[in-house]
């Protein structure tokens, strides 16, 4: 396992009440490390309120919509983000999967009999080569 399993990242902040994504830039030579970091505009979605998310990833270009189902506001989070640094050999061998769940891991401070709560109301996925 490693952590270019999780190419991208949907966080939401409680605090700025904003959903972002977060992607991997290329690894750096000289560290073998590779960055997270927001890849465009976070959504401005309020605690508890249903939104929605469209993920694409066409010729190595990721594409993420966040829609706020309260507003009806579409936000791009992610508008073609350039992952043609990652070869083919590696694509094959990494073996990437969609994962949904809840992490409560931005207020560290939290006790962990707090927890936190995400419902999904529907999950589709398709997949084409």
């Amino acid at each position: 396992s490693s952590e270019w399993e999780m190419i991208l990242k949907l966080q939401f902040s409680q605090k700025a009440q904003t959903v972002c994504a977060h992607v991997k830039t290329a690894v750096d030579p000289q560290t073998g490390k590779a960055d997270e970091i927001a890849a465009g505009p976070c959504a401005k979605i309020a605690l508890g309120a249903m939104f929605g998310y469209n993920i694409t990833m066409h010729e190595k270009r990721l594409t993420v919509l966040v829609t706020d189902h309260t507003s009806g506001a579409i936000t791009t989070v992610a508008d073609k983000y350039d992952y043609s640094f990652l070869t083919e050999e590696f694509l094959e061998e990494t073996g990437f999967y969609f994962k949904a769940g809840a992490y409560c891991g931005e207020d560290k401070r939290r006790l962990p009999s707090e927890g936190c709560e995400v419902a999904f109301a529907s999950v589709n996925t398709t997949h084409t080569r």
